[in-house]
């Protein structure tokens, strides 16, 4: 360890700022592995020049259900944890992110407002695309971006669709068009400021097999800034994002910096058996790291619910959780994080299962902290000469790379490694 200053200094004291974390317990019994997400790490220290791509997946837990709205709002624990992570990076912009044609059957969920026919498709990010009709529409009312990106599987044969800005001329999508296969996105760049408001209408045009899997907002995050893709779905075992593979080509076309896989719940109500469940798990970590080839994995363990589960012996909600923290041994690239070891069992859980508001805001302070305490970069202040100034903590390499103008006079560097 060294100490770079600007200067000389008296170092009397180094206190860390507890006003850029959440209060949460101090111990961290329940996340291992940390040094795992360096890639992570890397990509959350450049955010204020390159994107820095975080992708949830999991079942219920992780899409947020029983937070305000279920769906797309700032009450659920994806977007709090991106907000956090914003903050962290120093990002001061940013879009919603990903939303999916359809939440799935969560009614309730902030997201398309249907016109017509659009069968739920399992196509696109948490197999919650749809298929579109002749005459139907999905709507955004009052969304802010400042570009957005649709998504949509192209193939042969396809029809049409299009997309219409805030009442203008509509633009057409023609879905026949190469290259083929899922996940494909098509770019509506500069359609306003930061900070606009735009109602979007996706419509069908002509033909059959109009799939569109969902839209990624932007909010001056195009280009750089932490950003969420939402693959999560609310019912879905771990074994389902197996077997059906269509929202792939979405990750490929994402190719995140990080991805926090939260697949437990449904298992433990159905009783699966332990090997099957941590088989599928360890399939999903495979295909991932096949779609990219460098990316850190958080395996996620929720907090017990208070759904009637009668347990066999051998399948307690424990059990489980011990299948997802002999992953993160087995899998080199992978961390783990138990939040039941911080949350206690049934706590705000106003449906018996999912963590209300309360709860998402709980489960976001816990994984923010654990996330962030491994942060080599992350800021400090000290008192020097009875002053308090601005510390980063870098490793030697980090350091070496920065400019003379980075280097500023009112910041000091502790070097690590």
């Amino acid at each position: 360890m060294g100490v770079a200053f600007n200067g000389p200094v008296d170092l009397t004291e180094v206190v860390v700022d507890k006003s850029l974390r959440p209060f949460v317990p101090s111990a961290a019994p329940g996340m291992m592995g940390m040094n795992e997400l360096q890639e992570f790490y890397q990509a959350l220290a450049s955010a204020q020049g390159a994107p820095c791509d975080v992708l949830f997946m999991g079942d219920s837990m992780i899409q947020g259900v029983n937070s305000s709205n279920d769906g797309v709002t700032g009450k659920r624990f994806q977007n709090l944890l991106i907000e956090r992570l914003r903050r962290a990076a120093g990002v001061r912009v940013g879009g919603r992110g990903y939303i999916p044609a359809s939440y799935g059957g969560y009614t309730t969920a902030s997201g398309f407002t249907l016109s017509g026919t659009a069968a739920q498709s399992d196509h696109g990010l948490a197999q919650n695309g749809r298929t579109m009709s002749a005459s139907s529409t999905l709507t955004l009312t009052g969304v802010v971006c400042s570009s957005f990106d649709v998504f949509v599987k192209r193939q042969s044969g396809a029809g049409t669709l299009s997309v219409t800005i805030d009442g203008g001329a509509p633009t057409n999508v023609v879905l026949s068009d190469t290259p083929f296969g899922d996940g494909k996105k098509v770019n509506f760049a500069a359609v306003g400021s930061i900070g606009s408001t735009h109602t979007i209408v996706i419509s069908h045009v002509s033909g059959s097999n109009v799939i569109f899997e969902g839209i990624m907002l932007y909010n001056g995050d195009e280009s750089a800034g932490v950003r969420l893709w939402d693959n999560a779905k609310g019912g879905e075992p771990a074994s389902d994002f197996n077997t059906v593979t269509t929202w792939q080509g979405a990750v490929t076309t994402i190719a995140p910096d990080l991805v926090i896989l939260g697949h437990l719940q449904v298992e433990y109500q159905a009783q699966t058996a332990l090997a099957t469940y941590k088989s599928a798990v360890q399939s999903l970590i495979t295909t991932l790291r096949t779609l990219k080839t460098d990316v850190p994995i958080l395996l996620l363990a929720p907090q017990k619910s208070n759904f009637s589960v009668s347990p066999a012996a051998g399948k307690e909600h424990d059990k489980y959780v011990e299948q997802l923290r002999q992953l993160s041994f087995e899998n080199t690239f992978c961390s783990f994080l138990d939040l039941s070891i911080y949350i206690e069992e049934f706590w705000s859980q106003t449906d018996v299962v999912h963590p209300d508001d309360n709860g998402q805001r709980m489960y976001c302070a816990i994984t923010a902290r654990e996330l962030l305490r491994h942060w080599d970069d992350l800021p400090m202040k000290v008192v020097v000469s009875d002053e308090v100034t601005t510390v980063r903590v870098v490793t030697a390499s980090t350091y070496s790379g920065l400019s003379a103008a980075a280097k500023r006079d009112d910041t000091h560097y502790l070097i690590v490694g």
